[in-house]
């Protein structure tokens, strides 16, 4: 009997125990919860019942602010200024307070000129066929006498004409408040024609390849029988892209080998330069090939650009002189002073037609097939009038 409530009393000991044990781990585990709770922020901790039932926004990127619009003062060449015909005016190096377009005026640009003024271009324009150089009295402006988009250069267009489009230009974002009353487009001169190409000095560059600016880290290049190397063997610059028979899917000039192709230009079997390749076969669109380290276009090739100046001989390296006689004239048989073209055109192969620094030159109410214009912009150009009127008649006597 004593043994019998010994192990019953030694059996409640033993639940008794067990049952403490219980106790004490689920008194653990409940303080452990509750300073975990204790030490965690609530998400509406000292907020108002009001504040603690709202949503919280998602959060959201950082977007930069789009620049405002540059003006002709601030414009740089990643921020140009952009005139109303949305033209971009780049600073010419080196050349404080005259800015130059990037690219060629486009004929989108020179037909608002022309819808504006009634503007009715007469007298045709010299074209290249297989008899050379003839005048054309259909050939203008919108009908060079091959296919060109609203965005390829304007040809066809003489000097005066050129002028009377800046001088419209200058009226028309004087009053749309765009530049100031003193501000005005005009051509550039050769001296920032120069400097925009990259050339420091006058008559530097002669003996430099064309494409040695424009497109400086190519290593290749064509010699065209010169024995030095010309330009970039292809795609750099807009040259040498007189019409073949051949389709729009194929370049200009066609792969070697190839037949069944001729040219139309006449006057010489080395109508091309060797080995340079252009899906062109005239003009491009303005701005198609790279840009300089200045930011313009086109100043190699595409279209001859009128200058402001009057030609001087003295403008040529005098070597260049005395190898091409005809750059000694500086006026025209009838007694008209010439005009200064840069840039080379589609048009041409060889040199001195392939160097930066030649100064070509024309009569100013001439016009042809390779000849265009790019604006400069001038400010605080003094008080002056723009011009004598937005009329090619009012700027030939100038």
């Amino acid at each position: 009997m004593a043994a019998s409530r010994h192990c019953l009393q030694f059996f409640l000991s033993s639940i008794s125990l067990c049952l403490h044990s219980i106790f004490m781990k689920r008194a653990v585990l409940l303080f452990a919860l509750f300073g975990l709770a204790c030490c965690t922020e609530r998400p509406d901790a000292g907020k108002t019942p009001k504040q603690a039932g709202e949503e919280t926004p998602p959060a959201t990127a950082t977007v930069e602010e789009p620049k405002a619009p540059a003006t002709p003062q601030d414009a740089t060449r990643d921020h140009p200024f952009i005139n109303s015909m949305q033209m971009e005016f780049v600073p010419v190096p080196e050349k404080k307070g005259v800015l130059m377009c990037r690219m060629e005026t486009r004929i989108k640009d020179f037909r608002a000129y022309v819808e504006s003024n009634g503007y009715i271009q007469e007298g045709g324009a010299f074209i290249s066929n297989a008899d050379g150089w003839l005048l054309d009295p259909s050939a203008s402006w919108d009908n060079p006498g091959f296919k060109q988009g609203e965005e390829h250069p304007v040809s066809c267009v003489n000097w005066a004409e050129a002028k009377a489009f800046c001088t419209w230009l200058t009226e028309q974002d004087r009053a749309a408040g765009l530049i100031g009353a003193n501000d005005r487009y005009r051509l550039p001169n050769d001296e920032e024609w120069s400097l925009a190409a990259g050339i420091q000095k006058p008559q530097t560059g002669d003996a430099d390849p064309l494409a040695a600016i424009q497109t400086a880290d190519s290593e290749q290049g064509a010699t065209n029988g010169t024995g030095k190397r010309i330009l970039p063997v292809e795609r750099a610059l807009n040259l040498a892209a007189k019409a073949l028979e051949i389709s729009p899917a194929e370049t200009f000039p066609p792969d070697p080998g190839k037949t069944g192709k001729k040219a139309s230009q006449a006057g010489s079997d080395n109508w091309m330069i060797s080995g340079y390749r252009n899906p062109h076969p005239q003009t491009s669109p303005a701005g198609k090939f790279p840009a300089n380290r200045f930011g313009f276009y086109d100043l190699g090739g595409n279209v001859w650009e009128w200058c402001e100046d009057h030609y001087q001989a003295s403008m040529n390296d005098p070597a260049l002189l005395a190898k091409y006689e005809l750059l000694k004239n500086e006026a025209h048989e009838d007694g008209t002073a010439f005009r200064v073209l840069r840039g080379i055109s589609w048009h041409y192969v060889k040199e001195p037609a392939l160097l930066f620094s030649l100064r070509n030159r024309d009569h100013p109410n001439f016009r042809n097939v390779v000849r265009g214009f790019r604006a400069a912009l001038e400010l605080d150009a003094g008080s002056q009038d723009p011009g004598n009127g937005s009329s090619p008649a009012a700027e030939e006597n100038q």
